[in-house]
């Protein structure tokens, strides 16, 4: 079976097949200095590297393609790191005597400024000198001439390191956590997190197309792209088995009967799930509701005194996941389809995007701005800074959160949706179970977030609550992007009309006195704690072939007589394309889907029938 993960790797190599080999983050070229060189600060003069070597306090002149040193004298500081180039004389600062000097290309001191702090990477942007200070954890910018300071912003980090200007935008590379940040300087804000492909990355430089980045510890410059045809990256991945047990008890004195609704996990962008979902008790039946999340329904009868227990099992793998967004490539409200801005940009109970305060709010968080994405990132970051965390077990509606100033995950998503909303964003929530550390790991809490549909990238994860943190890469580190210690159940508009406004499982009941337990418990492969009992009513393979352009075969075997509905699905979970809805009798199926007016990309198969639900993955190719 191929995973998400895979399926998202294949197609991407199709892209790179059919538009471009550059994808962001790749590494192009790779330059060794030997291990007897530790480089710190580089620059580019238009046709040549230069580095400093900070275990021999030189500055070399480099061949990019044979990394032949070709020029090189002492730094004027015995602790240089910081290296950039004016387009006529090199820059050199010095994090101990807090100087930066300007030197003619044979290493001769022009002239030396004394700067407040302690400045590491340097470079010029539109004539002016910008530096990193990493004591006062800000990047500043400075007039050349004079030394005198002309702005300052936030440093993304705690141990920002390089600094380097690609024409348009800021970057900066951060020691500690082994990123790369680019930098909207007209907003002030971070718009792309790149893992580091250099570890201890310290000095970073724009050659024109690309940037190199010197591995303080790997001993190498390597030159990385920054533009590119992956529009997601997958970072890190976790296997688990998950198990959710819901106990119920009846602590009355009278009979009670209980009604229970299960959300079932399911297959996304974010995690794939590796194996069936096995119940224990079987459900009564399966049902949907109006947001098409699907449920397992149960109806019992308990006596006074007596409890029941529910499981879930199944195996998945969640992922690091991370988008790369550009936002002037951000569509408009007029790019996104009439039946996602009909049930996304409702209002609903916890929402009142239409009381004065939730509208007050939105128009204080993003002002004029018109882009869709610059006013989903205003809302965000308003919400950070406006409201702190707090567990209280009260869900609040928006007006009432923004009135107290504080809120759980699910407040933060509630708000968070209301403002889009109430922007003309189409917004939603996901929900489920939380991993907060090694395996095994029982969460009794839970998490929410949100997401976003920003086109043409579809829908984007959003974790406000996550993001309310220390530095300006640690608020931005989940907006577009979401963490494998995550496990989606239960996708969302607003309140369900199956669970009303809460995820993972929900109950009502008449007679007796209900008492509730529900976790979900996160192990190794394989540690399930219940003897599993698969139902082997449908068995779904893989279509054949996989990739495609016109035409596949998708297989199946029903072991009883079932209705079956076969639908396919795009990876923002919307089904595109209703196959099959029809009683079949138990044997073998094939089922051929001629592929039209369906765009090139990946896709689930789904199939459901009365009691299961089964996915496969498909790539239709160019």
């Amino acid at each position: 079976m191929i995973t998400l993960r895979k399926l998202l790797f294949l197609l991407l190599a199709l892209s790179i097949t059919f538009s471009s080999f550059a994808q962001i983050g790749n590494v192009s070229n790779t330059l060794s200095v030997g291990e007897d060189h530790q480089p710190t600060g580089i620059c580019w003069d238009g046709s040549h590297l230069w580095m400093i070597d900070y275990s021999e306090d030189m500055i070399c002149k480099i061949d990019p393609s044979t990394a032949e040193v070709l020029l090189s004298f002492p730094a004027p500081d015995t602790y240089s790191t910081g290296l950039a180039w004016d387009g006529t004389n090199l820059w050199c600062s010095g994090n101990r005597t807090n100087k930066i000097y300007q030197l003619d290309d044979s290493g001769q001191t022009i002239k030396t400024i004394n700067v407040s702090g302690t400045p590491r990477g340097i470079t010029f942007i539109q004539g002016s000198l910008w530096y990193a200070d990493s004591q006062k954890k800000h990047i500043y910018k400075l007039n050349s001439d004079t030394g005198e300071y002309i702005d300052t912003i936030p440093a993304p980090g705690g141990t920002s390191r390089g600094l380097a200007y690609d024409g348009k935008y800021l970057w900066c590379a951060d020691n500690s956590l082994k990123e790369i940040y680019k930098i909207d300087l007209d907003y002030q804000k971070i718009i792309m997190i790149i893992p580091s492909p250099n570890d201890s990355p310290y000095g970073i430089c724009w050659d024109g197309s690309d940037l190199w980045i010197a591995g303080n510890s790997s001993k190498t410059l390597k030159k990385m792209h920054t533009t590119g045809t992956n529009p997601v990256v997958y970072l890190d991945s976790l296997n688990a088995h998950l198990q959710y047990k819901l106990t119920i008890r009846n602590v009355g004195s009278t009979f009670m009967n209980l009604r229970t609704w299960i959300s079932q996990p399911y297959s996304s962008l974010k995690q794939n799930l590796d194996s069936d979902i096995v119940f224990s008790p079987y459900p009564l039946s399966f049902t949907n509701d109006q947001w098409d999340q699907r449920f397992a329904y149960y109806n019992n009868t308990i006596n006074p005194g007596d409890s029941i227990l529910f499981n879930m099992n199944m195996d998945a793998t969640t992922y690091d996941m991370r988008y790369y967004i550009f936002p002037d490539e951000v569509g408009t409200i007029r790019d996104v389809s009439a039946s996602i801005q009909s049930s996304y940009l409702a209002d609903g109970d916890y929402y009142d995007i239409h009381n004065q305060i939730v509208k007050d709010a939105v128009t204080e968080a993003i002002g004029t701005e018109t882009n869709m994405y610059w006013k989903a990132r205003k809302i965000h970051d308003y919400i950070i800074n406006e409201i702190h965390y707090v567990l209280d077990g009260r869900w609040d509606k928006a007006p009432q959160i923004l009135t107290q100033g504080h809120g759980s995950c699910s407040e933060y998503s509630y708000l968070f949706i209301a403002m889009c909303r109430a922007a003309h964003i189409p917004a939603r929530y996901e929900a489920g179970a939380y991993n907060g550390g090694q395996l095994p790991y029982i969460d009794e809490v839970f998490h929410r977030w949100s997401q976003i549909y920003l086109p043409p990238y579809g829908w984007i994860h959003v974790d406000a609550t996550w993001d309310d943190r220390e530095y300006p890469a640690n608020q931005y580190r989940y907006f577009g992007a979401t963490s494998k210690r995550l496990f989606a159940t239960t996708l969302g508009g607003g309140g369900s009309n199956k669970i009303s406004w809460t995820y993972n499982s929900a109950n009502s009941q008449t007679g007796g006195i209900r008492e509730r337990s529900r976790q979900y418990t996160w192990s190794q492969i394989g540690s399930s704690s219940i003897d599993p009992q698969p139902n082997t009513n449908v068995v779904l393979h893989q279509n054949y072939p996989n990739p495609f352009n016109d035409q596949t075969t998708i297989s199946f075997n029903l072991a009883k007589h079932s209705k079956v509905i076969v639908n396919i699905i795009n990876l923002q979970g919307i089904v595109v394309k209703k196959l099959l809805s029809e009683p079949l009798s138990p044997g073998e199926h094939l089922l051929l889907w001629n592929r039209t007016n369906i765009a090139p990309g990946a896709y689930l198969i789904q199939l459901l029938t009365e009691e299961e639900i089964h996915t496969t993955s498909c790539i239709i190719s160019r």
